[in-house]
């Protein structure tokens, strides 16, 4: 027989997990016609959720059965739980499972951001004969609406648990008779760092071009990126405002897809550092610079403007001026020194790390602002605010210019 425990004699032995599925390896040989059924379900923070529309197929050689999901990736910051029903797998000899088999883990962030501004980015193409809009600067396609609506757009889209969302991205890949929507069998739900590269924040709102993706209103669509494996929250963004949140699983919310050019990863927030800080003398101050490793020309404050940095076996911020102000104060103090400026919005998100513990900066070698982890960009929108990242949450913020917060100036060049 096959037994679920896998200290048992037929037990499972071993479990791999990849991108989008994973295997089983048994101590016995499998029935090779099997065709098992599989269930895969993901923790939402208070009850498991099992998404349609997976496309879960299996692959039986020798003792290993492979299971193969139509999700691309696995979600991000996700517990998932896969489940072979017992019954249905059996041994070469025959003998049918006594348990169903089951085996969990959670996912983690892969992969580089990259920075996306600028005009003349899209281009819209119809591909098989489904509409999609295609990003120069990342080379991922896009669909050109919310799913749900029609063909300009126009009308109520469709709305989601996140979960779902997964499983409504993963159906577009079975379209147009197997060949996928647009010709690509890759579609997804897109991270929230691939998500948040979508907007133009130099454009006025609305941050897409109604050019390339008409009808577009205010709203918040889903990300796969959970805030932890056991939260209830996920990452959602408005891709009219640019604004972001830390969304509740269960809520409805819409979806637009992408497929990447090659099969790449979901973009990692923010980069890491390269060597050690860079120590000079400005506004009267001993501060640092630290320079970013996938982001070579960019060298970012090790601390808040305004603080001095301290080496002791790390570094120390410490606190002799003014932290926090308005924003044209802030921006204004960082361009007071030749060569130093404050960074677009697109430029502080390159140090944010969501996957790092919300422990005050969620930024590798960085450190705090007094008790204010919301910083200012230099990017402003109408209405007199400005954009900011609150590095305790993680996410992108529209706030009014007149509130006051802290700054972290970069140069794009070496210091000395």
């Amino acid at each position: 027989m096959l037994d679920a425990n896998p200290d048992a004699a037929d037990g499972v032995v071993f479990v791999n997990v990849h991108f989008s599925g994973l295997y089983f390896d048994f101590d016995t040989n499998l029935r090779a016609t099997d065709t098992p059924t599989v269930k895969v379900a993901f923790w939402n923070g208070s009850v498991w959720e099992e998404p349609s529309n997976l496309n879960i197929t299996t692959s039986i050689s020798g003792s290993r059965l492979t299971v193969q999901t139509g999700l691309v990736f696995f979600p991000e910051n996700t517990r998932v739980r896969v489940t072979v029903v017992g019954s249905t797998l059996h041994s070469a000899d025959g003998l049918a499972g006594t348990q169903d088999f089951t085996t969990e883990f959670l996912t983690n962030k892969i992969g580089p951001r990259v920075i996306t501004t600028g005009s003349g980015r899209f281009q819209s193409a119809t591909l098989s004969g489904n509409d999609v809009v295609i990003d120069n600067a990342t080379t991922i396609r896009w669909t050109k609406c919310a799913l749900g609506t029609a063909a300009d757009c126009s009308g109520t889209p469709q709305l989601y648990s996140q979960g779902q969302a997964m499983g409504a991205c993963a159906a577009l890949n079975t379209m147009n008779s197997g060949a996928g929507y647009a010709g690509r069998t890759n579609w997804r739900l897109p991270s929230i760092e691939e998500l948040e590269s979508l907007p133009d924040f130099e454009r006025t709102q609305p941050l897409l071009p109604s050019a390339n993706f008409p009808n577009l209103t205010s709203g918040q669509y889903w990300s796969m990126s959970a805030v932890g494996p056991t939260s209830t929250l996920a990452w959602s963004m408005n891709l009219y405002t640019g604004e972001q949140n830390q969304t509740g699983r269960a809520t409805a919310l819409p979806v637009r897809c992408l497929s990447d050019e090659a099969g790449f990863g979901p973009y990692n927030s923010g980069s890491i550092t390269s060597g050690g800080g860079y120590r000079l003398d400005e506004d009267g101050l001993s501060i640092s610079y630290y320079r970013l490793d996938l982001f070579p020309t960019y060298y970012f404050l090790t601390c808040a403007l305004g603080f001095s940095s301290v080496y002791s076996g790390s570094y120390l911020c410490e606190t002799p001026q003014t932290i926090a102000g308005v924003h044209s104060e802030r921006v204004a103090a960082c361009a007071a020194v030749s060569g130093r400026r404050a960074p677009a919005i697109d430029e502080l998100l390159l140090i944010l790390r969501r996957e790092l513990p919300a422990t005050g900066y969620r930024a590798a070698d960085f450190y705090g602002a007094g008790g204010d982890t919301i910083v200012w960009s230099s990017t402003t929108a109408a209405g007199s605010k400005a954009y900011a990242v609150d590095f305790q949450t993680g996410a992108i913020k529209l706030l009014p210019q007149a509130e006051s917060h802290a700054i972290r100036c970069l140069r794009t060049a070496a210091p000395f």
